[in-house]
């Protein structure tokens, strides 16, 4: 076998329901877990099996949740391993992104896994606090002989200084937004080929939620067009009813980017994005109930007669349409 190397993600490659189905299979995950859990006296289990993605997606819980999983799917590989007999693997390099430098640490038995978890914890607190209005950018291209310079520059106006040397002749710098753009300008006087601002607007966590309401109403699709096919009126019905979970699901999640974006204007775009693609998809729901109702109509010769689901509001017919007193009906809107 050649050289091996265990490499380590970093925070954002976080999910709710990691490491669980490990846990239940292998007592080495659960043990580490557990380890975890009892250093930081608190269950960051509970919120990496079950959430709610808005807690785990909190820096002081990714980073330690994110170093727990990564320990125990490694000892759950060498524990396999050793069940049947083999050797465990033993790399010549450990190393990880940002944060997942700890959990390679700790892989390298460098530091403990109770230390390891306690700081990130403290690491993810004091990035969560931090609270300033920061920048990054990009420098290619630029004389390392120069960095000096190009700090200097940025000092001057705040908070400045190299975050990554990603290459020789390549950097990222970070800082307050008016130190890092004082620094792209003098970054170009100082020889570099280009100095690029980079992006630093949050990632929305419900985006999480946007392919489950994809599929869901890629389901309703299907067994619309297959009771079209099949003349089948309880299908169809069916399909119908289910539209209410797509429109509460868009409803929620109009909700929660709404806060976002109140919260942090940074976050407009994104969400706007976000709020683009979840309406569509709960617009292709709306078009499955059309379907639906379609169906109904070519089966029994007469409209559907009931307000369609709307989530939480409903749909208030005007006057002239719904079910009349006495009995007789009239077609809903359409």
């Amino acid at each position: 076998m050649g050289t091996i190397a265990f490499v380590f993600p970093g925070q954002g490659s976080q999910a709710v329901g990691m490491g669980e189905a490990l846990a239940a299979t292998y007592g080495t995950a659960s043990e580490t877990f557990a380890a975890a859990d009892a250093a930081l006296g608190e269950p960051i289990t509970a919120l990496a099996f079950g959430g709610p993605a808005e807690e785990l997606d909190r820096t002081q819980n990714a980073q330690p949740a994110l170093l727990a999983t990564s320990i125990a799917y490694l000892r759950a590989l060498q524990s396999a391993l050793a069940a049947e007999g083999r050797a465990p693997l033993e790399p010549s390099f450990f190393a990880g992104h940002s944060m997942g430098q700890y959990s390679a640490m700790v892989a390298a038995a460098v530091i403990s896994l109770d230390d390891g978890v306690r700081l990130v914890r403290e690491r993810g607190l004091r990035m969560q606090a931090s609270g300033r209005d920061g920048a990054m950018a990009a420098v290619i291209g630029l004389d390392d002989a120069r960095l000096p310079e190009l700090v200097a520059a940025g000092e001057a106006h705040g908070v400045f200084g190299v975050a990554n040397r990603n290459s020789p002749g390549q950097v990222v710098v970070s800082g307050e937004r008016a130190a890092v753009e004082a620094a792209t300008e003098a970054a170009r006087g100082l020889g570099a080929k280009r100095a690029i601002a980079l992006s630093l607007s949050p990632v929305a966590t419900p985006v999480a939620r946007i392919p489950r309401m994809g599929k869901m109403v890629q389901s309703m699709l299907k067994d619309v067009l297959d009771a079209y096919v099949e003349r089948d009126v309880n299908k169809a019905m069916k399909v119908w009813e289910r539209d209410k979970d797509i429109d509460d699901m868009y409803d929620s999640l109009f909700r929660e980017l709404l806060t976002y974006m109140m919260e942090d204007p940074r976050s407009i775009t994104s969400c706007t994005h976000l709020l683009f693609v979840a309406k569509n998809i709960e617009r292709i729901g709306d078009h499955t109930t059309n379907i639906a109702e379609d169906i109904y109509y070519l089966v029994h010769g007469e409209p559907w007669y009931k307000a369609r689901p709307k989530g939480e509001e409903g749909i208030f017919l005007p006057p002239g349409f719904g079910p009349k007193p006495g009995g007789k009906k009239e077609p809903a809107e359409r």
